[in-house]
Order: C-alpha cells, then structure tokens, then sequence
C-alpha cells in the first residue's frame, strides 16, 4: 500500500472495524451484566426467603407463636419456587451437585420443621430445637453462596467493561498520535518545502525539490510533477532570452551589415592596390598595405565575434564579468544604431569596480535590452540626437554595486511605469516589440539575486537603476 490514499482507506477501515469490534463487546458485556445483576437479586430473594423462614421458625419455636406456621408454609413456598427457577444459574455457577445438596438441605429442613409446626406448644424437644437451627444455618450459607458468587461474576464483568473501555481510550489515544505524526512529518512537511521551492521559483531559481526515486505516493508524485514544471520553466527561460536575442540582432543586423561593410571595403581596395601596382611598389609600401589588410580582417573578425558570442545559446555559466568591459562591448553591437540616430554614448565609474560573479551572455542581453528600449525612446522624439549614459559605481564597503542607464527621451507616462515588467507589455507601435525585453531583464537581475526600479519623467528621460551583490549570488551555488 503506497499511496496515501490506500493507506488513509486502510488506517480509518481497521479504526472501523476495532470501534465495531469495542462496540459489540461492550454491549454484550452491558446485556451480560444486566442479567447478572437481575440474577444477583434473585439469590438475594432466595437468601431473604430463608432469613424470613428463620425469623418465623424462632418465633414458632421460642416464642410459641403458633400464627408463624401460616408465614412458615408461606415461605416454604416461595424458597422453593426460587430455587426452583434458579436451577439453571446454580448449576452454572456452582454445578449440579451443590444445586441436589441445597435441594436435599431444603427437604430434610422442611422434615425437621412440620413436626415442630404439628406439634402443640411445649411439646417439641430442645433436640429437635437444634436440630432444625443447624439446618437453617446450611440454608442460609448454601444461600449467601449463590448470591456471593454471582456478584463475583458481576464485578468480573464490570472490570472488563472498565477495560474495554482504557483499551479504547488508549485506541484513541494512538490513533490522534499516529494521525498527527503523519500529517506533520509526511503531509505538512513536504507541504512547507514544496511552498519555499515555489517561493523560490518566484525568485527564479529552478532548483528541484530532493526525491526519493523510490516513493509512490502522492507528494512524491506532486513534487516529481514540480521538478519537472521547474525544468520546463528553466527551458523555456533559456529559450526566452535566447528569441530575445535573435530579436536585438533582428534590430541592429543593418548596423553591423555597415559596421562590417567598410573593413570589407577596405581590404578589397588594398588587395585591388596590390594587384595593379604590385611591380610598382617598393618593399616597405607592400608591407604596408599587408598589414592594412591584416588591420582590416582582424577589425570583421572583432565585428563577427562579438556578434557571435552575444547570440551563442551557452549554459549556465556563471563567471567573473568585468562590468566595464561588457558595456564597452554592448555599446559596440548597436554602435550604428548610436550612428543612425546620431546618440551619444558615455561610460562613468565612479569608486572601485569589482569584477562580478555572473552569467555573462544573460547580462549582456540586459543591457543590450535597455540601451535599444533607450535607443527607441529617444529615436521617437521629434528632434534628432540624444545621450545614454552608463554610470557604474561602488561606495567603499558597500556590498552593492549600483548600474545606471540613464536616457533623455520620451520617457514613460505614470500610468505604465508599472506595467513595463510585465511579459509582452510594450508601448511601441504593433510589430515593433515583443514587450518580452524587461521581463527577461527583470528576471535576469532577479536571478542573481539583484534588483531593478525606474525612475521616468515624461519628456525628460527614463533613468534604470540596478543593483547587484558583489560575490556569489545564491543562484548560483
């Protein structure tokens, strides 16, 4: 039985069936002790017809009261009826041989008592006297026997109702114990790790919940379906950022077609030169123009492998960065872009710039994301020409490092600012975005453990403000 729910059916079944079982014990023992206790007072009207025949025979026998002879028959009668329907109880509790000797004890009293009861006052014997005493006293204890036994039998009875019912109580007891160590230690528990994996997703940290490969129960099967959403969602991220970048290379692919196109340019021209003007040119113009074309190779092939390391789909990596070096080279794939719409760009450090532990080709999608959403904001402005600035800086002890991309466009109106890291929002004109740009930037800074705000004024600029720790981010461990 694996499942928690097989094993709930049987847990609350054998609880069941154990009440069922207490229960039908109980009431026997109950409906026992009610015909014991009927039984009890009947030995004790057996024992109170022999004590009121002793209390007429001494009143006969001593006090001459001849009017006892009436209740003398009388009680006879009934002591004889009594035992009579007895006979079964008493040859179950004591067997048939006591039941004959108290019926031969009965008779041999009744023949000792009619002669005294025939007899006239005076006329019977201190022999007979004593005689038919002794066999009433056989009578009374014969008597106190029964109902002494069978009040015996009614106290075992009552014991065992009062142990039927510890034994259920410390039933109970077990069951609330048992019941609550497995909601705490097997429902309750993985619960509250499930909660902090999922908090943790919302960090965007994708780390699976730990899993017995043997469990089949239903938390297990939850957490196996968890670990797999985890990995679908780390999947889909990576292919998130990945569209993201083929999408900022679908926007800059004309400048860096131009940015390639003048090295190209050149070495045609010098390897033109060499041709027709080979005989011509002396030693030290041939060397020249050989390094000229080596310059201008080595200029497409910086061009191609920037471009190329930017949209290679690496894993996840995490690395020392050197923020000045990333937006130098960040700056350097829209460097056209820049041209084109004739924005200045500008780097500031301002205090000691520690490398940073991060996943290199995700940061640099953040900023290539935030300076094309800088680049947009101001190309929608009516006049040409604007500046980015980059301000990266660092207090001294501080155990942040603070990222500003400032921009002097349109800016971005109050009732969206809100709104603008959320997936597929986007204020540009339809088939211009995807308004996936913030959210995988957002979600890149979240994941290494950072944090990002705006601060937007309409008409005057956009200022992003980043934050990152310097060390390793949890994430990353």
């Amino acid at each position: 039985m694996k499942t928690y729910r097989g094993k709930i059916k049987l847990f609350f079944g054998l609880c069941l069936a154990f009440l069922v079982i207490v229960t039908m014990l109980y009431i026997a023992n109950s409906f026992d002790l009610y015909h014991r206790l009927v039984t009890v007072e009947r030995f004790d009207d057996l024992l109170d017809n022999v004590l009121e025949l002793r209390r007429y025979e001494k009143n006969l026998l001593f006090f001459k009261d001849m009017q006892s002879r009436d209740k003398i028959s009388l009680y006879l009668r009934k002591t004889e009826e009594t035992y009579r329907e007895l006979a079964d109880t008493i040859i179950r509790l004591k067997g048939r041989r006591d039941y004959e000797v108290f019926g031969r004890d009965l008779e041999k009293y009744k023949s000792l008592l009619m002669p005294a009861m025939a007899a006239a006052p005076g006329e019977v014997t201190r022999e007979q006297i004593d005689a038919i005493r002794q066999q009433a006293r056989k009578l009374v204890d014969d008597a106190t026997g029964f109902s002494r036994i069978e009040r015996q039998s009614s106290e075992a009875i009552l014991y065992r109702l009062m142990a039927i019912l510890v034994v259920f109580i410390g039933f109970f007891f077990l069951i609330t114990v048992l019941s609550y160590r497995l909601l705490v230690t097997r429902i309750l528990g993985p619960l509250a790790q499930m909660k902090s994996a999922t908090e943790l997703v919302m960090q965007n940290n994708y780390r699976p919940v730990d899993l017995s490969p043997q469990a089949q129960d239903e938390i297990s099967d939850l957490f196996r379906a968890f670990n797999k959403m985890a990995r679908e969602i780390d999947t889909r991220c990576d292919q998130l950022v990945q569209s993201r970048k083929m999408a900022s290379i679908g926007t800059f692919t004309s400048g860096i077609a131009h940015e390639l196109n003048n090295p190209i340019n050149n070495i045609s021209l010098v390897a033109q030169a060499l041709i027709e003007d080979e005989e011509e040119l002396d030693h030290a113009e041939r060397h020249s123009l050989y390094r000229d074309l080596i310059e201008q190779s080595r200029r497409a092939s910086g061009i191609v492998k920037n471009l190329l390391e930017f949209s290679r789909t690496t894993p996840h990596r995490h690395e020392n960065v050197d923020l000045e070096v990333l937006v130098d080279k960040t700056a350097a794939l829209i460097k056209n872009e820049l041209r084109f719409h004739r924005i200045r760009f500008s780097k500031e450090v301002r205090g000691d710039l520690p490398s940073l532990y991060l996943e290199k080709n995700s940061f640099q999608q953040v900023f290539i994301n935030l300076f094309l959403n800088a680049v947009h904001a101001i190309g929608e402005k009516a006049e040409k020409g604007g500046e980015i600035k980059v301000v990266l800086s660092r207090r001294e002890d501080d155990p942040w490092v603070t990222i500003e991309v400032i921009d002097d466009g349109v800016g971005i109106p109050p009732d969206k600012i809100n709104e603008i890291f959320d997936p597929f929002f986007t204020t540009k004109k339809e088939g211009e975005g995807t308004g996936l740009g913030l959210s995988v930037t957002y979600n890149t800074i979240r994941k290494h453990d950072g944090t990002i705000e705006v601060q937007s004024t309409p008409g005057r600029g956009t200022r992003f403000i980043i934050r990152l720790p310097v060390g390793e981010p949890h994430a990353a461990v």
